[in-house]
Formats: structure tokens, C-alpha cells, sequence
């Protein structure tokens, strides 16, 4: 379960994590790319995308009581512009869901997360 001085799970748990998205989602760290998502009520959760050939083979870690799910892959191994979904298992059941915190997706009809980089993103809403 969680480490105890995870201090943005518990705050998301109780409802004031204001920046979850600084949390959940994807994100780029110096040793690789973090998946994080909330999902309370399944029993098994994978990412699966273009960086595994949309396979199970990165099962998550559920890491809190409260039902967030985990998994860090080593460097290199996602890129910037790979599509992802979670795949989430309740009992025999699953389904592919896009990430809820996801900062880029893919354009309609498609569904599919895209890793981005916001560090090389071009803001233009100043003013």
C-alpha cells in the first residue's frame, strides 16, 4: 500500500489534492514514465499502448486502500507521442478506459491517451 509519507495520495483520499493532476496520470521522472490511475473498484489493472503492442504485459500495482493504481517502466521504453489506454479488470469483466488525467488524446473518433511533454509545450494564453 501506499508509502506513509505519500502525502498527494492521501490528500487526493481526502479530497483536497487541488493539483491531482500533478499526480495522476502520466509523467516523465529522470528513471522512466509513471502511469497513476484511480480506480476504486477493479481488481486488476494494466496500461497497455504502443509501447507494448497493446498487450498485458505492464500489469499496475494497486499502491493505496482507496484504489490507486501504479506502474513505472524504465527509460526509453514510452515515448513522447505513444498512445495508451488502462485496461481494468471487476471479477471476469474489463474494459479499456482513456486516462482521466490524461493532458493529450487523440483526435475524435479515436479515444487513446497520448504521452505528451508539457516541459516543451508552447503556451499561448498569456495576456
Amino acid at each position: 500500500m501506499a508509502k506513509v509519507n505519500d502525502m498527494a495520495a492521501y490528500l487526493f483520499h481526502q479530497g483536497t489534492n487541488f493539483k491531482a493532476y500533478e499526480y495522476l496520470g502520466v509523467h516523465n521522472t529522470e528513471k522512466g514514465t509513471t502511469f497513476r490511475v484511480w480506480a476504486p473498484n477493479a481488481d486488476k489493472a494494466f496500461v497497455l499502448g504502443d509501447f507494448n503492442g497493446w498487450q498485458e504485459t505492464h500489469p499496475m500495482k494497486c499502491i493505496t486502500e482507496g484504489g490507486i493504481w501504479e506502474v513505472s517502466l524504465p527509460l526509453g521504453e514510452v515515448n513522447t507521442g505513444d498512445k495508451y489506454k488502462y485496461k481494468l479488470y471487476i471479477g471476469e469483466s474489463s474494459v479499456l478506459k482513456a486516462d482521466p488525467y490524461g493532458t493529450f488524446a487523440e483526435l475524435p473518433p479515436a479515444t487513446a491517451s497520448v504521452v505528451g511533454d508539457l516541459d516543451g509545450y508552447c503556451w499561448r494564453d498569456a495576456g
